[in-house]
């Protein structure tokens, strides 16, 4: 009785404390299980004015932890963000379809087949109920929200192999259930992101950082919606980059390449980060660094190589950047140039334009000796690749920030976050069921506000005011 009567006086002395962080804790998690548990994409009004209150509740518990420095645990907000994250665990992901794929992958690999190979319109499994399974749940399916089932019948497979082996394992456990793969999927997302927490701490330990800012990534509403709720692998592939980073800066180069090489074996889209490097390592040590990643993505791609890997693999990512569009930003804005001047969508020469666009930047980026370049640290300098790259892609969703958002923990930008909070507005383009409708002024607004933020932090250095400063985030060599 002593025990109890101790505990509770304990927990109205918290609470009498930290009240305010206590509702604001509140509202947080009934607001991502409103969104997880009753919403789908056509009930645009509901989800983001439902986003937009997570987001106040994120903004006041950062103002809370980081600013005014309330004391509260370390520990206990990491459980609060496993909470946020296991809200959303009992439902199946009502923002995106893409899980349909991961489970189809999952049984080809299963049933011995290159998932490069066939398109899942055209293929037929051998076994009859592995075929029923395919027909009646991921072809179609009975969720309301997602009927017609996976968006890619017409389409080969774009998802990379340690993304294929982790779709192979999950499919292998929980047998012919989706809502079981489904849930297996995010245990072992869950798992990968807080191994990812523990590196992201120690790397802010490393440029004696205050632990506190990984809330920044922690928090953050985008993050949960999309990794432990709509299932997107770059919260996962960003873990690794995290550890990779950790390793990099503790002189671990061949751990660092391998962890890198894990990444990009999950989302290819690290592997662009690769030249920045090059002026932030000593030689010896980035040919090292190069060769173990460019070893280890090959033994990767070995049991999967053979025509389908150049014609349907390598096509289909080609397919993506030259035909798809959403939620673009120069891209957008050079497609309406285009279009006014020939009077047709430019797409084709546009896709092409852009990359070369890219890799002129990334060069200037890694290369040039101009002080407000090379001043930058090596997180600053991936951070603007990661935004450089976005800026000028066809398609822009929601989750492909979360490498942005994790960086900014070391990089003290404020433009991810700001980003991660209009970015929600592109959810107002599935305001009919089955079918997408941009809005061309939300596209604006959204990006006038990420052109602020980043021209604030660039010039105006807006985040000094709100981050502790560390020691020059710079490799040791």
């Amino acid at each position: 009785v002593q025990v109890f009567q101790a505990l509770i006086q304990f927990a109205m002395h918290w609470l009498n404390r930290n009240y305010r962080l206590f509702i604001v804790s509140i509202f947080f998690l009934v607001g991502i299980f409103f969104i997880g548990f009753f919403l789908s994409r056509d009930q645009e009004f509901y989800l983001l004015s439902s986003y937009f209150i997570c987001f106040c509740c994120y903004l006041m518990a950062l103002y809370y932890l980081l600013i005014k420095q309330v004391k509260v645990r370390f520990s206990s907000v990491i459980i609060f963000a496993v909470f946020l994250r296991i809200a959303l665990f009992f439902n199946y992901p009502n923002l995106s379809d893409d899980f349909f794929r991961f489970s189809w992958d999952g049984q080809i690999c299963l049933s011995g087949v290159n998932p490069y190979k066939y398109l899942p319109e055209n293929f037929h499994f051998s076994n009859l109920d592995i075929e029923h399974y395919a027909n009646s749940n991921l072809k179609s399916s009975s969720i309301e929200f997602f009927s017609s089932g996976m968006n890619s019948k017409k389409y080969f497979s774009v998802y990379p192999p340690i993304a294929q082996l982790l779709f192979l394992f999950c499919s292998y456990i929980s047998g012919l259930s989706l809502f079981a793969n489904v849930e297996l999927l995010r245990l072992v997302f869950l798992m990968i992101e807080m191994l990812g927490w523990i590196y992201m701490v120690k790397l802010l330990a490393h440029f004696n950082l205050d632990k506190r800012l990984s809330f920044i990534y922690i928090l953050n509403p985008l993050v949960i919606f999309e990794l432990s709720g709509n299932l997107h692998l770059e919260g996962v592939a960003l873990s690794f980059l995290i550890i990779s980073l950790y390793f990099l800066y503790t002189q671990r180069t061949i751990l660092s390449a391998l962890f890198f090489s894990f990444s990009v074996g999950l989302k290819l889209l690290p592997i662009i980060i690769i030249p920045i490097l090059f002026n932030h390592m000593d030689f010896k040590k980035f040919i090292h660094f190069s060769s173990v990643v460019m070893i280890s993505c090959a033994v990767m791609f070995l049991p999967f190589l053979g025509a389908s890997l150049s014609t349907t693999f390598l096509e289909s990512i080609l397919l993506y950047f030259n035909s798809f569009e959403f939620n673009g930003g120069l891209y957008t804005l050079f497609r309406a140039i285009g279009f006014y001047f020939s009077g047709y969508n430019q797409i084709s020469f546009i896709g092409k334009l852009m990359p070369l666009c890219f890799v002129a930047f990334m060069a200037f980026l890694s290369f040039s000796k101009k002080s407000f370049i090379s001043e930058l640290s090596l997180i600053k300098k991936i951070s603007l690749g990661f935004l450089f790259y976005l800026l000028l892609s066809s398609v822009v969703h929601p989750w492909y920030i979360i490498y942005l958002i994790g960086l900014a923990v070391f990089s003290g930008y404020i433009f991810p976050i700001a980003w991660s909070l209009v970015i929600f507005l592109s959810y107002f383009s599935y305001r009919e069921i089955n079918a997408v409708d941009e809005s061309t002024f939300l596209i604006a607004v959204q990006y006038i506000v990420l052109l602020t933020f980043t021209i604030g932090d660039l010039k105006f250095k807006w985040a000094d005011h709100f981050f502790p400063k560390g020691e020059n985030q710079e490799l040791l060599v």
